[in-house]
């Protein structure tokens, strides 16, 4: 067996992914360097976006798509035709190759045929970030990956089945991609398996409640749990918005949370993204205030 290399006669030589086959699991990304946190593996502009409204709307999003897809040049109908329906493998549509393969778009959808690519795991080291001022959506390392490794994003939302028991992801992966996952999470035995699932219990316990009913203490502890899962970076930036929210009275504890705030979003979107300005100026604004009420 071995992994065969993509032909990567037109791939540029600089960048720090290759496409490989992966034997009985299509193909996959991989890291031909060592990747840091917050460093851009990819960015890539999509080649179909679609609004939230069809998309949700099989016959309207089918009507959609064909038309899409017919005026598209050939070496982009091509890219499109080449990603799999995780649905019905065997008879592909263009439907099934579109919901297999989307990706949020900031409330809407959108399609980029090489980040498709990207595999899914529990745990990944790697997450899309969506930057519409840019036009491009960006595949940005979450921790270190070394070279060789293959790189993956979670399928699954943070405040959802993305932070659940293995049963209920496993379900959920099967039911819309068509896949049972094999990851390191999904592969835990024994005690770690134990220990795993009682860490997801209580994340979902906390969770249910809602958080905007939490206590920060709570939140704090959720913060924890999801960093033990991995969970994603926008999701990480929620919690911190409702620790700010629930400060309205402490200068200093607001001004905690913008600092976090600020470095999550540096280093997820970008220091030049809307995230990071918006807690960047709360820095300020949290720090003149809090020097006020010293003087």
């Amino acid at each position: 067996g071995g992994i065969e290399t993509e032909d990567s006669s037109s791939a540029d030589c600089s960048e720090p992914y290759e496409i490989r086959s992966i034997p009985g699991k299509g193909k996959g990304m991989f890291a031909t360097r060592k990747i840091f946190p917050g460093e851009i593996v990819l960015t890539e502009v999509p080649l179909i976006i679609l609004a939230d409204d069809i998309f949700i709307d099989p016959e309207k999003c089918e009507r959609f798509l064909d038309k899409e897809v017919d005026k598209m040049p050939m070496h982009q109908r091509q890219r499109f035709l080449s990603l799999s329906d995780g649905r019905d493998p065997e008879n592909p549509t263009y439907l099934g190759r579109f919901y297999t393969n989307d990706m949020d778009w900031d409330g809407d959808v959108c399609l980029c045929p090489t980040m498709a690519r990207v595999n899914h795991a529990c745990a990944p080291n790697a997450d899309f970030i969506t930057r519409q001022d840019k036009g491009e959506q960006r595949l940005v390392a979450i921790s270190i990956i070394q070279p060789g490794d293959e790189i993956t994003i979670c399928y699954l939302p943070s405040a959802d089945e993305g932070t659940d028991i293995r049963r209920v992801r496993q379900d959920y992966l099967l039911s819309l991609y068509g896949f049972r996952c094999t990851c390191k999470q999904c592969n835990l035995e024994g005690e770690d398996l134990e220990a795993n699932e009682e860490v997801r219990e209580k994340i979902k316990e906390l969770q249910s409640v809602g958080l905007h009913k939490l206590q920060n203490k709570e939140i704090e502890q959720l913060f924890e749990r999801c960093m033990e899962v991995t969970a994603k970076p926008t999701y990480f930036l929620q919690l911190i918005q409702a620790l700010y929210n629930n400060n309205p009275n402490s200068q200093v504890d607001k001004y905690i949370q913008s600092i976090r705030g600020y470095v999550i979003a540096m280093t997820a979107y970008g220091e030049d993204s809307t995230q990071a300005q918006l807690w960047k100026e709360r820095i300020e604004i949290d720090e003149f205030q809090a020097l006020q009420m010293k003087i």
